[in-house]
């Protein structure tokens, strides 16, 4: 069954000529197979879980969402990858030249991920004042939290998740013409959710390389060092269980708004069921960030993807 679902979801993947509905119309878009072969490889390697959501959501929307998550993950690694200062100031002035020179028709530099973003500005699906504020807010949101140590706060860390995560969402909704206060609503939940998740997920690994996402606030208000948390010592536990009811109010939220939303309007938050799973998969492992069964990675997430769906 497993297989058979995992061939499905390859069959989703658009041919090199796509065609899908944009404003009332049905465009065909011609467009390098390299290029694009580039962004899914990307959000596949480097985001998996966005990966298995857009092949489950609608058709005509795979191929922008696959070029604006590459886009993320271009952005979310420069962090990573920057070995110093001048290094990093070069590559987030690379994608601030990047989108200036979409939005201005003059592209600036031969790269897979700018050449789709240049495809979309050209069909109009990236062009309202909130979408261009999205790309941005992705970028400079990025940049600020690069010229810190150390979120100071869990409301700094909970509008960064805003900036990143629900802007896709953001994003994804203006496109396809659901952007609403209500659907803006439930992303700006979702984002925030996700972001202290993804927060606590990557706590042991950052740890071990003397980061931390975890916010200073709560760490002193429990008194918990950067060495407590890569030992799981003392009160780190108090820490985790906060930042997670924290994220469980934002899911209960989230939850509550999209009752009152349509069906095919619904298939947007898929996130949610990854969320409530890694929820949950907390609280069973006592709040222990370090414990194997919440670190592994889970085998059976496509088909829990595909059974959350027909769910919504």
């Amino acid at each position: 069954m497993l297989g058979s679902l995992q061939h499905t979801l390859k069959s989703f993947l658009l041919p090199t000529c796509t065609r899908y509905l944009c404003a009332g119309k049905v465009h065909t878009v011609n467009k390098s197979q390299q290029s694009y072969q580039y962004a899914i490889d990307r959000v596949k390697t480097y985001d998996y879980e966005s990966y298995l959501i857009i092949l489950l959501g609608a058709k005509k929307w795979r191929y922008p969402m696959f070029v604006l998550h590459a886009y993320n993950v271009e952005l979310s690694l420069i962090l990573e990858l920057a070995a110093d200062a001048r290094t990093l100031a070069g590559r987030f002035a690379f994608w601030t030249d990047v989108l200036n020179g979409v939005y201005s028709d003059t592209p600036p530099y031969d790269h897979p991920v700018v050449q789709e973003l240049t495809t979309l500005h050209k069909l109009n699906l990236i062009n309202s004042q909130q979408s261009q504020n999205s790309l941005f807010n992705m970028l400079t949101s990025r940049k600020k939290v690069s010229q810190v140590t150390h979120f100071e706060t869990l409301d700094q860390l909970e509008r960064y998740s805003e900036h990143t995560k629900s802007s896709l969402l953001y994003l994804l909704l203006n496109m396809s013409g659901e952007s609403s206060i209500d659907t803006d609503h439930v992303a700006s939940h979702v984002g925030r959710c996700y972001g202290l998740i993804t927060a606590l997920r990557s706590t042991p690994y950052l740890a071990s390389k003397n980061q931390l996402l975890l916010p200073q606030d709560l760490l002193s208000k429990h008194k918990v060092s950067q060495s407590d948390v890569l030992r799981m010592k003392n009160n780190v536990k108090e820490v985790v269980f906060e930042m997670a009811s924290v994220a469980h109010v934002h899911l209960q939220k989230t939850q509550k708004l999209m009752e009152k939303l349509p069906k095919n309007t619904r298939q947007y938050f898929l996130l949610t069921a990854i969320c409530n799973n890694q929820l949950e998969l907390l609280r069973k492992c006592d709040f222990n960030l370090h414990d194997p069964l919440f670190l592994k990675k889970n085998p059976m997430l496509p088909w829990h993807l595909w059974r959350a769906k027909r769910k919504l």
